[in-house]
């Protein structure tokens, strides 16, 4: 069964926010917010399909164009249908340009709000499925009816359900992992925004860039700014792949980025704040290398906020049969 859009609307308004839910009753699932401080935070630390918002606040000196700004740091891929009063064609026009993704005029109907939000929502999925995002497959379904599948089903389906930001996936190389990952992901952000960082390959400046960003005359080729991979995903997923095997001095950085949720650009003194979910994976046991000082303890709490171990094939043979049948299909689709 699919899951209802999520929908954030954010409005002084007491008595319109409180007919929002009743609007979109059994179509959406409704969460409001009546100031802005509320508003972002909610947006920091959930996905949302659309977020409806009021532009003017009362006792609050930051504009419309402030708030959308403050919301897009959050998250890159919101679709920000405003909906306001507004009648000051400058403030009208400077909305617009700021790329909202629509704007209704209040008072409106249920139904605008209702297309509105459809709309938007439908235009996501349309952009999805011409990136073959959308597609059924590895990266949304895990195949196999063994117990061990079936658990590790709940342990995902809780993770996602509990939008948990930091989440270690251990097991053997050639286990899927980064399957997981991409599961995890793609179910969560309705965006479907992943990007997958190799840490074992972060052991020089122009390889830490990759992760970290870089600012223009950094190092020799460094020939304009360029932004970290936390910054690109904009309150998507960044997989940390092998993060086992990652040179000890790297691990500190990253540290600071997972603890502070801010990055530091390669060549730069300045710090920016940066909204991510993390998804790391390693073969290394990772106690073992705490014991052995290969692996910060620190960064191994940041990481595992929930620690999900991918079980191999021999252990659950059974599935041997249902992957077959998948992959045979795969080939020769009816």
């Amino acid at each position: 069964m699919s899951k209802l859009p999520k929908v954030l609307a954010i409005d002084d308004d007491l008595n319109w926010l409180s007919q929002v839910p009743l609007i979109l009753e059994d179509t959406c699932d409704v969460s409001i917010r009546s100031n802005i401080d509320d508003g972002i935070l909610a947006v920091r630390e959930n996905f949302y399909d659309a977020i409806l918002l009021d532009i003017n606040f009362k006792d609050d000196p930051r504009s419309g164009i402030d708030i959308f700004r403050m919301i897009k740091a959050k998250d890159h891929s919101a679709d920000v249908i405003v909906i306001s009063g507004e009648t000051d064609a400058a403030k009208l026009i400077q909305i617009m340009n700021a790329g909202i993704t629509s704007f209704l005029p209040k008072p409106c109907t249920p139904d605008q709000i209702r297309s509105a939000i459809g709309n938007a929502v439908n235009a996501k999925k349309m952009k999805l499925r011409a990136l073959n995002l959308d597609m059924k497959g590895p990266e949304r379904q895990l195949i196999g009816r063994s117990s061990q599948m079936q658990r590790l089903r709940e342990q995902l389906s809780f993770i996602i359900n509990a939008g948990i930001k930091d989440v270690l996936l251990t097991g053997e190389t050639g286990t899927g992992k980064e399957v997981i990952a991409r599961m995890i992901a793609y179910q969560s952000d309705p965006s479907c925004r992943f990007n997958a960082i190799h840490c074992a390959a972060i052991s020089d400046g122009l390889a830490e860039s990759e992760l970290f960003g870089h600012v223009k005359g950094a190092f020799t080729g460094a020939d304009r700014d360029r932004q970290s991979v936390f910054e690109i995903v904009g309150g998507g997923y960044v997989f940390l792949d092998e993060i086992g095997d990652m040179p000890l001095a790297q691990q500190a950085k990253l540290l600071r980025v997972l603890q502070e949720r801010q990055v530091q650009r390669v060549g730069s003194s300045d710090t920016k704040e940066v909204n991510f979910r993390s998804i790391s994976a390693t073969h290394i046991d990772l106690q073992d290398a705490i014991v052995n000082k290969k692996f910060r303890e620190d960064l191994y709490y940041r990481i595992a906020k929930e620690v999900v171990r991918v079980p191999a094939l021999r252990e659950r043979r059974e599935d041997i049969i249902d992957l077959t049948h998948y992959f045979i299909a795969g080939m020769f689709p009816v």
